[in-house]
């Protein structure tokens, strides 16, 4: 009996020396971002947030990516401080509920932004614990708070594009801690991927709307940025860094008229140093992969070995062409190195690294660089001659 009692009175000091859930939040009190866009303005910093809004998530979607309705699902807020910090709590002075940034997928920064340096935003994103460093970044072209505003039938919140955009457009996504990592690794400049607004054609009789599309490389040195490739450098840039997804690439046939896109599969890239002195200091990068007909719009006829080996050569030349004219344009006009050939000699040669890493800058434009192409085209899809060409009018 005296034990029972004793067990009653430890349960009701346990339950009174309980604090409970002291800083619990409710789901009804947190805006819950979704992305991010970070500009600079003059002397200021102007962030922007998206922000969900959950009465408009169920039910189903219509135009512009909003649910419930016609309305969207998210809300958009911008403020502008003398730092990032300062104007996110403008923000929130604004907002009845509580910013909550551990959801954010991505992160925008605006061109003058990148120009003036990446470091106030990796201090914010390092120093707070709900800051993820899975965020994906993408640098814009031009101011990026307008990429907050673009919408989309399919996705609900324009952040989601510029998501789902960057994680097929690279092998390895750069996230806060990539950037993170690679701005305190020895020998590598950033290259981070860039977006740009364009127009999108809806038909005849239908107003164009814009869109947001995913073909640039930003290129750094150190942290800041110095250069927006586009295209076909953009392209050359991926497969350098072997970060290359699919990329299809238009070429004129050896022989006859017309266009064949032939699409590079599975590229990988080897970075060869071959160097013993500090005056003579060479590369070779070697691109290797598989290459599919997927369009051949020419009198260019497939159908025979010679010929596939001659359109072979045709591919490798122009992508060498590609990589030659880039890394020419990264040694001396842009002086950045994201391909990391420092990285390189300091893992492979140390010795020679530490020779020459204080006149690095200076060495890294002399550098010589032999590109060696070695795809292999190993399907010509179902088809071997052109369609609606006569025997006759096809290349020999």
């Amino acid at each position: 009996m005296r034990s029972k009692h004793a067990g009653v009175l430890m349960l009701s000091l346990a339950m009174i020396l309980t604090t409970g859930c002291w800083d619990r939040r409710e789901v009804n009190d947190v805006a819950f971002v979704m992305g991010t866009a970070l500009d600079r303005e003059g002397d200021k910093y102007r962030a922007s947030v998206q922000v969900a809004l959950p009465n408009q998530l169920g039910g189903s979607s219509s135009g512009g990516g909003g649910g419930g309705g016609s309305g969207k699902a998210w809300a958009l807020f911008s403020k502008s401080g003398e730092t990032i910090r300062i104007a996110n709590n403008m923000e929130q002075a604004g907002i009845p509920r509580q910013l909550y940034f551990a959801h954010r997928r991505t992160f925008l920064i605006g061109e003058d932004m990148a120009k003036e340096g990446l470091a106030p935003i990796l201090d914010i994103l390092g120093r707070l614990p709900q800051n993820r460093l899975s965020v994906f970044m993408v640098v814009t072209e031009g101011p990026a708070l307008p990429y907050m505003k673009v919408t989309s039938e399919i996705e609900r919140f324009p952040s989601e594009i510029v998501r789902e955009l960057a994680a097929a457009y690279m092998k390895s996504p750069v996230m806060a801690k990539t950037v993170i990592h690679q701005l305190l690794s020895e020998g590598v400049d950033l290259a981070i991927p860039t977006a740009r607004i364009v127009s999108q054609e809806t038909g005849k009789g239908a107003s164009d709307k814009t869109t947001i599309k995913m073909d640039g490389m930003a290129v750094f040195r150190e942290d800041k940025l110095v250069k927006q490739l586009f295209g076909k450098e953009a392209q050359a840039l991926l497969l350098a860094m072997g970060e290359a997804q699919v990329v299809e690439v238009p070429i004129k046939p050896p022989r006859g008229k017309g266009i064949i896109v032939l699409r590079v599969q599975r590229p990988n890239v080897k970075l060869e140093p071959r160097a013993k002195e500090p005056d003579d200091i060479r590369f070779v990068l070697t691109l290797k992969g598989n290459a599919a007909v997927v369009e051949n719009a020419s009198t260019f006829d497939l159908a025979s070995e010679t010929h596939l080996h001659e359109l072979e050569e045709a591919l490798n030349k122009e992508l060498e062409g590609r990589l030659n004219g880039l890394i020419k344009k990264l040694q001396t006009e842009y002086r950045s190195d994201p391909i990391g050939f420092a990285h390189t000699l300091y893992y492979r040669k140390p010795q020679l690294w530490r020779q020459i890493k204080n006149k690095w800058e200076i060495i890294y434009p002399t550098i010589k660089v032999e590109v060696v192409s070695k795809m292999h085209l190993e399907n010509t899809g179902t088809v071997l001659k052109p369609f609606g060409i006569q025997e006759e009018d096809l290349s020999e």
